[in-house]
């Protein structure tokens, strides 16, 4: 399915400003990037999801995954960077990004 470009500006945008909240500590605006439904779902370079210490890297919510952030992320020092992201549009309101991500 064709999208709109200002869909792809707009999530390019949004992860843009993801990486800063994270990078700055501002772990509380990060509930606002993203729709209160919004899933985040971090995977390996084969497409798996990610497990840390037992837990599996999706959350069901943008609070939920700004919750999580606060303890593990707060005393890190981080700087993100974001390859271009690839973009899919599954349902006529639903668009799919997967970024490259490094940190």
């Amino acid at each position: 399915m064709e999208y709109p470009a200002s869909i792809a500006m707009a999530f390019t945008a949004r992860k843009a400003r993801y990486g800063w909240c994270i990078d700055t500590k501002n772990f509380d605006k990060l509930k606002d990037l993203a729709l209160p439904n919004t899933q985040f779902s971090f995977c390996d370079e084969e497409g798996e999801p990610m497990v840390l210490a037992g837990r599996v890297f999706h959350f069901e919510s943008s609070a939920a995954f700004a919750g999580w952030c606060v303890k593990p992320m707060k005393p890190m020092r981080t700087i993100h960077m974001f390859g271009p992201g690839s973009f899919e549009q599954v349902a006529p309101d639903i668009v799919t990004a997967v970024f490259a991500m490094e940190d």
